[in-house]
């Protein structure tokens, strides 16, 4: 990470970097903005557990910089991901307010009452969602969201009609199971302007070291796929039984081998969309002799 003197109004020159790909590092997003401006400190956000938020905060030296990027660089891919910049009011310490006029966010007010929802079964509906989030509040809003292909991406936007309804969600309903799966719950850190659903809807083995399999039939590319890594895996983990734990991901190829010091699983898909699903859907599933698997996209040295 990139160094800062700590001195000064960072608020002014620094902006929230939303909807980032899992495998987004920080050296990636300081590269993302290239030769044009020089940016002092970039950081991707992550959980108390390490995992992801998909989001980040980028700190330029200058604020015409970061004002340059907000127009250059706003829904720009970065690793097949479209990212969304705002100012970031508190100077990295949070996404701050939303950005007067874009439309697409909402009002720090409102945020407060919003969640994301991730780690959803792909058949759940906005239905099932809010009747679900309904057993602690007044839900406003609801939506799945989905991918370009207009299929379900896994996760889903809440809005309580109460911030406190919200805190109270994420205290109450985080690794419950709806629809067979644990959810996870927090606050929806990008502010997202969502125009879902209403609330006044009706209804309700053996090691098998350096070996593995390739699904039969995959026409992805070997240079298309994506591969992930599944450190610490059990003793007597097979190819297979990695594979049947990622099944509903579709891998194009699992294996099992010895890295950085403890048998580890590779899974390869076919393109980043299904490789993110993964990341999402398996963090910290109990599988695979693991009491909570932490899929990295980093090879174990």
């Amino acid at each position: 990470m990139t160094e800062s003197d700590g001195k000064g109004d960072f608020g002014g020159r620094t902006l929230y970097c939303g909807n980032l790909a899992w495998k987004v590092g920080w050296q990636d997003l300081k590269d993302f903005f290239g030769d044009k401006m020089e940016v002092e400190h970039a950081e991707v956000l992550t959980y108390k557990d390490g995992k992801k938020t998909g989001s980040g905060v980028v700190r330029f030296k200058r604020p015409e910089d970061a004002e340059k990027a907000m127009k250059e660089f706003q829904d720009k891919p970065l690793k097949g991901r479209e990212v969304f910049l705002r100012p970031d009011a508190k100077g990295g310490k949070g996404p701050g307010s939303a950005r007067k006029g874009q439309g697409k966010y909402l009002s720090e007010e409102a945020a407060a009452c919003q969640l994301f929802v991730g780690n959803l079964s792909f058949s759940t509906s906005w239905q099932n969602l809010k009747d679900f989030m309904g057993d602690v509040g007044d839900v406003e809003y609801c939506d799945i969201l989905t991918d370009k292909d207009g299929r379900s991406a896994g996760s889903g936007l809440v809005r309580f009609k109460d911030p406190e309804d919200a805190k109270k969600a994420i205290a109450e309903l985080q690794d419950e199971l709806l629809d067979g799966r644990k959810i996870f719950v927090r606050e929806d850190r990008d502010g997202r302007r969502i125009e879902g659903k209403s609330s006044k809807g009706k209804g309700k083995g053996k090691d098998a070291k350096g070996k593995g399999k390739t699904s039969k039939g995959s026409k992805a590319s070997r240079e298309d796929e994506v591969a992930m890594y599944v450190p610490g895996l059990g003793s007597g983990t097979s190819w297979k039984d990695v594979k049947d734990a990622f099944s509903e991901f579709k891998p194009v190829h699992t294996e099992t081998k010895m890295m950085g010091g403890s048998l580890c699983g590779i899974v390869k898909f076919s393109d980043d969309k299904m490789a993110e699903k993964a990341y999402e859907g398996m963090w910290h599933v109990e599988c695979l002799g693991v009491k909570k698997i932490e899929p990295t996209w980093d090879k174990p040295e």
